[in-house]
C-alpha cells in the first residue's frame, strides 16, 4: 500500500488504542455482514448515491470487488471478551443507586472502494473516506487495495472519473500514476465536468514491485502512528462484464 500519513487515533478508536500495544485495522472485502457500514458510508461520502439493494448486488456479483477499512473489533460483540465492545468490559455507574452501564463508542467503517472487472480493465467506481477521517491516508490504502485486486484479477489498465473540481483526488491518482485521457463535460449532478484518468502496465513486473513498495510504506507509517494494518488476501474471479450499477460517483476524499 502507499503512503498512510501519520495520525493521531480518532476518538471512535481509543478504546482499541488503550487496551492493545496498536490499534488494529483491517483492509479487507466486505461481505453482507459490513452492508450497514458500507450504506452508512455512502451517506456519510455521498449522500445516497447507491442504494440499499445497488450495495447487495455488488457484495454478490463476482465480477465487483468492495473493500473496506474498519476497526479489528467490528463484527461480533459477543464471543471475544477481551473485545473493547464486548459487555463484560462496559463501565458501570459510580453512584451506587444507579445501576446503568455506559457503553463503549461503537467503532465506524473509516472508508471504501469497489472495483469491476470489465473485459480486461479496472473500473474503479467508488471511493469514499469518511469526513471525519479525511487528510490523514486512508485513501491512498484503498486506492492500493483496488489496484492490487485487479493486478490479481489479470486486469491490464485501470481507470475512473473525478470530478475537475476535485484536485486532492487527482493528485492522489496521478501519485498512483493515473494519466488524464479525456473529460466529460457535465457529468455529475452539479454540473462538474468529469476527468477521464487511465492507468496501464498492471501485469508488467515492475507493477507487482510497486505494489510491494507502497505496502512497506503503509505499514511503516501505520506502525509509527500507532496502529497495526492488517491486510487480507483477496481471492481472484473470473472476469466477465458486470450488469450496469447506478453510477459512478465523484470520489470523496477531500
Amino acid at each position: 500500500m502507499s503512503h498512510i500519513l501519520p495520525v493521531s487515533v480518532p476518538p471512535e478508536l481509543l478504546p482499541l488504542a488503550s487496551i492493545n500495544h496498536a490499534a488494529i485495522l483491517h483492509l479487507t472485502p466486505a461481505t453482507i455482514a459490513d452492508l450497514d457500514q458500507l450504506v452508512m458510508l455512502d451517506r456519510q461520502c455521498f449522500g445516497q448515491l447507491w442504494s440499499r439493494e445497488t450495495y447487495v448486488r455488488e457484495l454478490d456479483s463476482p465480477n465487483s470487488e468492495i473493500l473496506i477499512v474498519q476497526p479489528a473489533s467490528h463484527g461480533d460483540r459477543t464471543s471475544d471478551p477481551c473485545d473493547p465492545c464486548h459487555p463484560s468490559r462496559r463501565l458501570p455507574s459510580q453512584t451506587p443507586e444507579h445501576t446503568t452501564e455506559i457503553a463503549t463508542p461503537e467503532p465506524i467503517a473509516i472508508g471504501y472502494g469497489c472495483v469491476w472487472s470489465i473485459l480486461d480493465e479496472a473500473h474503479i467506481t467508488i471511493l469514499g473516506v469518511h469526513p471525519q477521517h479525511r487528510r490523514q491516508g486512508w485513501g491512498e490504502v484503498l486506492m492500493y487495495g483496488l489496484l492490487a485486486v485487479a493486478s490479481q484479477r489479470g486486469l491490464t489498465r485501470a481507470t475512473l472519473e473525478v470530478s475537475c473540481q476535485n484536485q486532492a483526488a487527482i493528485a492522489l491518482y496521478e501519485k498512483f500514476g493515473f494519466r488524464h485521457a479525456g473529460l466529460r463535460k457535465g457529468y455529475y449532478s452539479n454540473g462538474d465536468d468529469a476527468a477521464i484518468l487511465w492507468k496501464s502496465g498492471l501485469q508488467h513486473p515492475n507493477f507487482v514491485q510497486d505494489l510491494a513498495r507502497w505496502e512497506a510504506q503503509i505499514h511503516t507509517k501505520a506502525s509509527r502512528s500507532g496502529w497495526h494494518l492488517a491486510i487480507a488476501s483477496v481471492p481472484t474471479s473470473s472476469v466477465q462484464t458486470p450488469e450496469p450499477s447506478e453510477g459512478h460517483p465523484p470520489l470523496a476524499l477531500d
